[in-house]
């Protein structure tokens, strides 16, 4: 049986601001939690450590999603998978018409993020300049068969738990493809969690 949290980043700078605010990797279209975000994030991992038993963090690649996995992942000793597969959408922006924004390169995040896991590297890329909803869906069901036949044979255990720490248009899409219903209603608040279960086929 697999136990699948999904969070939304925390707080970002820029939406406190209105300011675009660039990270640390220099990308403008990349910006960084604000406090108030990072706080959040410790909150999240303090819930989980009391609640969960999260095996695996699989996170997208921008600087905002990861400085919330890294709390998560310092507070329960666990490493990151970063993949890319789990970014934002962005085909409803027609700020992004002309070409899809980039998180800064992996060798550099590890600079940053030490906990990332570097024997792990990206496999689902994103190709489509203003990608449609559907496509986004179909891409995050990739990416999902992609991390469970990649981690969900790595130990014995029965039961695996897995955090995945998204934007909100990659959290929804992450519980619709779970859910098997491209329609689903899912609110994505910064750091919610939701929380769903998945039998075995051979499970009772």
């Amino acid at each position: 049986m697999k136990t699948i949290y999904i969070t939304r980043h925390g707080t970002r700078q820029d939406h406190l601001t209105g300011v675009p605010t660039p990270s640390k990797s220099g990308f403008v279209y990349d910006p960084p939690l604000a406090e108030e975000g990072l706080i959040q994030s410790q909150l999240l991992a303090n819930y989980l450590k009391e609640n969960a038993h999260i095996d695996y963090i699989f996170s997208s690649p921008f600087f905002r999603t990861l400085q919330t996995a890294t709390r998560v992942a310092d507070t329960l000793n666990l490493k990151i998978e970063v993949e890319s597969g789990l970014s934002d959408w962005y085909g409803g922006s027609p700020n992004y018409a002309t070409f899809i924004p980039k998180p800064a390169p992996f060798n550099k995040l590890i600079e940053f993020f030490p906990f990332i896991d570097k024997s792990y590297k990206p496999n689902v890329e994103i190709t489509t300049i203003a990608e449609p909803k559907d496509e986004m869906y179909d891409r995050v069901g990739k990416t999902l068969q992609v991390l469970f036949d990649t981690f969900a044979s790595k130990d014995d255990k029965k039961d695996q738990e897995f955090l995945f720490v998204c934007h909100a248009a990659s959290a929804i899409m992450v519980a619709r493809n779970l859910l098997k219903d491209k329609s689903a209603y899912i609110r994505c608040g910064v750091c919610s969690l939701l929380k769903l279960t998945q039998k075995d086929e051979n499970s009772d």
